[in-house]
Protein backbone atom coordinates (compact mmCIF):
# COMPACT_ATOMS: atom_id res chain seq x y z
CA UNK A 1 0.00 0.00 0.00
CA UNK A 2 0.95 3.33 -0.22
CA UNK A 3 2.22 3.47 3.55
CA UNK A 4 4.60 0.84 2.74
CA UNK A 5 6.31 2.76 -0.18
CA UNK A 6 6.44 5.98 1.75
CA UNK A 7 8.61 3.89 4.39
CA UNK A 8 10.75 2.04 1.59
CA UNK A 9 11.44 5.13 0.39
CA UNK A 10 12.35 7.00 3.33
CA UNK A 11 14.46 4.15 4.75
CA UNK A 12 16.61 4.26 1.38
CA UNK A 13 17.05 7.68 1.54
CA UNK A 14 17.51 8.42 5.33
CA UNK A 15 21.23 9.27 6.24
CA UNK A 16 23.15 10.97 9.03
CA UNK A 17 22.44 13.95 7.36
CA UNK A 18 18.24 14.04 7.17
CA UNK A 19 18.16 11.99 10.14
CA UNK A 20 16.81 14.15 12.69
CA UNK A 21 13.90 14.89 10.09
CA UNK A 22 13.23 11.29 8.81
CA UNK A 23 12.63 10.37 12.50
CA UNK A 24 10.22 12.64 13.30
CA UNK A 25 8.44 11.19 10.43
CA UNK A 26 8.94 7.55 11.67
CA UNK A 27 7.26 8.34 14.92
CA UNK A 28 4.35 9.91 13.79
CA UNK A 29 3.73 7.59 11.12
CA UNK A 30 4.72 4.59 13.72
CA UNK A 31 6.84 3.03 11.03
CA UNK A 32 8.71 0.84 13.30
CA UNK A 33 11.40 -0.33 10.46
CA UNK A 34 12.42 3.23 10.04
CA UNK A 35 12.13 3.71 13.37
CA UNK A 36 14.76 1.43 13.76
CA UNK A 37 17.08 2.67 11.26
CA UNK A 38 17.03 5.92 12.25
CA UNK A 39 18.29 4.91 15.61
CA UNK A 40 20.55 2.67 14.15
CA UNK A 41 22.10 6.16 12.21
CA UNK A 42 22.07 8.15 15.35
CA UNK A 43 23.83 5.65 17.71
CA UNK A 44 26.39 4.52 15.21
CA UNK A 45 26.76 7.90 13.43
CA UNK A 46 26.86 10.81 16.27
CA UNK A 47 29.57 12.49 15.23
CA UNK A 48 28.12 12.84 11.40
CA UNK A 49 24.55 14.24 12.83
CA UNK A 50 23.88 18.26 13.26
CA UNK A 51 23.81 18.70 17.18
CA UNK A 52 21.76 21.22 16.87
CA UNK A 53 19.19 19.28 14.94
CA UNK A 54 19.55 16.68 17.37
CA UNK A 55 19.02 18.72 20.72
CA UNK A 56 15.88 19.70 18.76
CA UNK A 57 14.40 16.60 18.35
CA UNK A 58 11.22 15.96 20.89
CA UNK A 59 12.15 14.60 24.42
CA UNK A 60 10.13 10.97 24.15
CA UNK A 61 12.29 10.13 20.50
CA UNK A 62 15.60 10.89 22.65
CA UNK A 63 14.69 8.88 25.26
CA UNK A 64 13.42 5.93 23.34
CA UNK A 65 17.11 6.50 20.97
CA UNK A 66 19.54 6.58 23.83
CA UNK A 67 17.61 5.44 27.18
CA UNK A 68 15.79 2.51 26.04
Amino acid sequence: MITEACCSYFEDKVNAKNVCEIIQIAYSNNFDGLKQKCKKILTGHKEEVDAVKLKELPKDILFDVYCV
